[in-house]
């Protein structure tokens, strides 16, 4: 279930990405892989400058909170140990965004946690 939900938003991503026009298929095999012990993936947003994909997973078995990945699928890497708040339940996390702003990108995540939004 959890690489069918990934698959749906990341064909939807892609497509905005693309900005062609007509139907899209979502992708079962998208991503390639998916972490061991990541699950409860609760956002996902695209980075339109570099191409990549930006996932938030809450399981508090996976040392990291933001896997990231390119457009085929691929991890490239994972980060946010040091900036999401963790507690037994999970990572705190909950929104997600990318914003581009004269060419620089910036994530934006929401950290229920600590109740902060954090750039």
């Amino acid at each position: 279930m959890a690489r069918m939900m990934l698959a749906l938003a990341a064909s939807v991503l892609a497509f905005a990405l693309c900005a062609r026009a007509g139907p899209y298929t979502p992708d079962m095999n998208w991503p390639t892989s998916i972490p061991a012990n990541a699950s409860s993936f609760s956002a996902i947003a695209l980075d339109t400058i570099h191409r990549e994909v930006y996932v938030t997973q809450r399981s508090a078995a996976y040392p990291q909170p933001i896997l990231v990945f390119d457009l085929e699928g691929n991890l490239l890497r994972t980060w946010g140990n040091t900036t999401i708040s963790h507690d037994a339940g999970g990572w705190g996390l909950h929104g997600l965004n990318f914003e581009a702003v004269s060419g620089v990108g910036y994530i934006w995540v929401t950290d229920t946690g600590d109740h902060t939004v954090k750039k």
